[in-house]
């Protein structure tokens, strides 16, 4: 099955060190000449905005930070919608860095039961499409987040939960890895091109084997 959507609410969303803040961050400066003729609302990745004002939060309470997190997007990704709505534009697209299923990663059922009554399947489902971004092991290329502090063996059981919960959604597409991060920026934003007023596959296996 296919589905087409004049606006496509797409996320973001990998391991840690993935690359896909880098790549985000890159698409935001060219968003003038990025999909010209489409009207692009980014939405920046929520924990960034609010570790700065207290780095220790997300390990001393966890289920507050994921909330506040969680909040944060909503409201932001909202408001961007908000946006594209009132724009002429015939073509709309909304980009988030991660998205809000990803309190699932961080907190176990019955935490994230205490901050939300939605599934994952009801958290993401808001996202019409997912790039999920392989991780790209080395320290030249990093998410782009400065308060990490995850060890080698928590990064990789962070990579696994994050496959697990988003390789769920029907439309996610898998961007691969590359020698060099201008080679992953254009993989993404040729992607961003197909996807935008498109027909996108609703079937992962069929995305799969097309690649």
């Amino acid at each position: 099955m296919r589905i087409s959507c004049e606006l496509e609410n797409i996320a973001f969303v990998g391991g840690p060190c993935s690359g896909k803040t880098s790549v985000f961050e890159a698409l935001r400066a060219r968003e003038g000449q990025l999909l010209p003729g489409v009207c692009i609302s980014f939405i920046e990745e929520a924990a960034t905005k609010l570790l700065p004002r207290d780095p220790t939060l997300s390990r001393r309470d966890p289920v507050w930070f994921q909330y506040q997190v969680s909040l944060w997007q909503y409201m932001e990704e909202d408001r961007g919608m908000e946006r594209l709505f009132r724009s002429d534009a015939p073509l709309k697209i909304q980009i988030s860095d991660r998205g809000v299923a990803d309190a699932y990663i961080y907190l176990n059922e019955q935490q994230v039961g205490q901050m939300t009554d939605q599934s994952p399947d009801e958290m993401m489902h808001r996202y019409t499409a997912v790039l999920y971004f392989e991780p790209f092991h080395s320290q030249c290329l990093t998410d782009g987040n400065e308060f990490r502090v995850e060890q080698a063996d928590e990064m990789a059981a962070l990579e696994a939960k994050t496959r697990a919960i988003w390789q769920r959604h029907p439309n996610i597409v898998f961007v691969p890895t590359f020698a060099t991060i201008e080679e992953r920026i254009a993989y993404t934003e040729a992607l961003l091109a197909q996807l935008i007023g498109r027909e996108i596959f609703t079937d992962t296996k069929a995305l799969l084997l097309s690649e």
